[in-house]
């Protein structure tokens, strides 16, 4: 029933695309957590990653963060780091609290 509003995007998004509707990512700290991706049904935020999508000034924002499950982040960076990897999409499944 509240409606509000974010003033500022969420740091490492160089584009400035992600400034309203999000919060910051303070779990793992990729990608800011929309407000559209709430399943009301599952009680669960549902998100793609596409790792192929940082560049090296974004992935290099993201590992000097500060968050709550460093060793997801980490996991994440790896992956977006192994050429093997390329192309993978990640399925991310967090529970509002």
């Amino acid at each position: 029933g509240e409606l509000f509003e974010l003033s500022a995007p969420p740091s490492c998004d160089t584009l400035g695309q992600d400034q309203y509707r999000t919060f910051e990512n303070d779990l793992f700290g990729v990608e800011p957590v929309r407000l559209m991706e709430y399943n009301q049904n599952i009680h669960r935020m549902i998100s793609w990653i596409r790792p192929d999508d940082y560049s090296s000034s974004e992935l290099d924002c993201i590992r000097k963060k500060e968050v709550k499950l460093p060793e997801l982040r980490d996991r994440f960076l790896k992956i977006a780091s192994d050429p093997e990897a390329s192309g993978q999409v990640l399925l991310v499944l967090m529970k509002m609290k």
